[in-house]
């Protein structure tokens, strides 16, 4: 009895000397996968029944000749791997002729024609959203919307309605029904719902970031709408777990990552005294989350919410993880489009960056040394946010702080005050020179440190 890898292998290979005959033909992981059908193939996974669905993202089967020969939206994928690996790709496509590939996806698709399905129309009957975009299915809320704020409409009843949708084996039908949950809750009073229907909320949205990826955002949506809601004790601890444990941040796309940072942040600021109570675990989760993020318009957000939540929440250990995280961005890196008057743009993200990176005492011993660094840098752009940061830390860190490199600091800043130099350089200079003047003449030192300001104004004189 011929197993069906066998016969796969077969119709490439008659025998074992025409195999032995062709040496270029290199046994890699992904070409034995192909040849035998088996490995991460969607209806190869479907049929060791390890998912529930092998539908592709273009909506059809998953088997490795449409994942690799026919789809197209793998198709830029396919030709950079031919390019890598062109001897064996190569040989693959000649050996695996034109005629017998046809017959053979024909046979498949016959078969594939043969096996029992749901009908469509009875789950159009049966779902009313299953052929209708996100755009209908919205549209199709409001009225449930406007029901359920007039109390003509229970939330539990359209939660039933939902049923089919809610727990169908599509999971492009779960996000539909999740999409359409979301949009009513977030068009909801905050005060409305009662603390039974908010707690079922939460465990029902905890619970759908376990599921498939594509339903990931739409759950993210329903946690967003849900959080400004007065939410039962304990739920952020539950909500900031469940997103810890099951959402890789970073791998979401960039409207879903912004989604997560808005719940997290809505959280804190509602929330703050439950989650302290967890402080070390909701510090690494915040820590991880945005570990990586490179859209500006999400950094901004980031960079406006983060002193707050570095200032209220106690780093411990992870002070230097934290400020690794947000000092990787220093300095600024970033040319915004001028044609779009409400882009971010890079004096933005250094303005809001300076006040995250001198947040706390605690970053001086971090960020005094990197500040010391990019000053003494041949970037223009690096120097000037230098002298900017550092204006910013003589309002935030300590005199006794700076003053153990206060010699440094000056020299640094001498250098551009020379004949000659930089225009805007000088100013920005003198503008820091002067705030860090101020601090030691309006600190009280000690008489060792007393010594710096007269030190200071001594060198400015020669």
């Amino acid at each position: 009895m011929s197993t069906d890898a066998g016969r796969r292998t077969f119709q490439l290979f008659l025998n074992v000397v025409d195999r032995l005959e062709n040496g270029p033909l290199e046994p890699s992981q992904g070409l034995v996968h192909f040849i035998t059908g088996k490995g991460p193939y969607l209806a190869s996974l479907r049929k060791q029944g390890l998912i529930d669905s092998s539908e592709f993202v273009c909506g059809q089967e998953g088997t490795p000749e449409h994942v690799v020969l026919e789809c197209v939206q793998t198709l830029e994928d396919t030709l950079r791997e031919t390019q890598l690996c062109g001897n064996s790709w190569t040989l693959l496509h000649r050996k695996y002729q034109t005629k017998l590939r046809n017959d053979y996806l024909t046979a498949l698709n016959e078969a594939r024609d043969r096996r029992p399905r749901l009908d469509r129309q009875e789950l159009q009957n049966r779902t009313d959203y299953s052929n209708n975009d996100d755009d209908d299915t919205m549209s199709d809320t409001e009225t449930d919307t406007s029901d359920i704020s007039e109390h003509s409409y229970k939330l539990l009843t359209l939660v039933e309605h939902l049923g089919d949708l809610l727990t169908n084996l599509n999971p492009e039908l779960r996000r539909k029904g999740i999409l359409t949950l979301s949009h009513v809750l977030d068009n909801l009073p905050v005060d409305f719902l009662g603390p039974d229907d908010l707690q079922y909320l939460v465990t029902f949205f905890c619970d759908r970031l376990k599921d498939h990826h594509t339903v990931i955002p739409a759950t993210l949506q329903g946690i967003r709408a849900t959080v400004k809601m007065d939410l039962p004790p304990n739920s952020s601890i539950l909500i900031s777990t469940a997103l810890f444990q099951h959402v890789q941040c970073q791998q979401q796309a960039v409207g879903d990552r912004f989604n997560l940072y808005t719940i997290l942040f809505t959280l804190m600021d509602k929330y703050m005294k439950e989650l302290l109570s967890v402080t070390p675990d909701f510090v690494f989760g915040v820590i991880s989350a945005i570990d990586g993020e490179r859209d500006p318009r999400n950094l901004m957000f980031l960079f406006t919410m983060l002193p707050s939540f570095i200032k209220n929440f106690p780093l411990g250990h992870l002070t230097e993880e934290m400020f690794e995280v947000i000092s990787c961005y220093y300095p600024v890196d970033f040319r915004s489009f001028k044609t779009d008057p409400s882009a971010v743009t890079r004096e933005d993200l250094a303005a809001e960056l300076e006040n995250c990176l001198t947040a706390i005492p605690d970053f001086s011993e971090l960020c005094l040394p990197l500040l010391m660094e990019k000053l003494d840098s041949s970037l223009r752009i690096a120097k000037l946010d230098s002298l900017r940061l550092l204006r910013a830390a003589c309002n935030n860190f300590t005199a006794s702080t700076l003053g153990q490199h206060y010699m440094e600091l000056f020299r640094l800043m001498q250098l551009e005050l020379l004949p000659g130099s930089d225009r805007e350089l000088k100013d920005a200079s003198l503008l820091a020179l002067s705030a860090l003047v101020r601090l030691f003449s309006t600190s009280a030192l000690d008489k060792h440190e007393a010594k710096w300001l007269p030190d200071i104004l001594a060198a400015v004189y020669r």
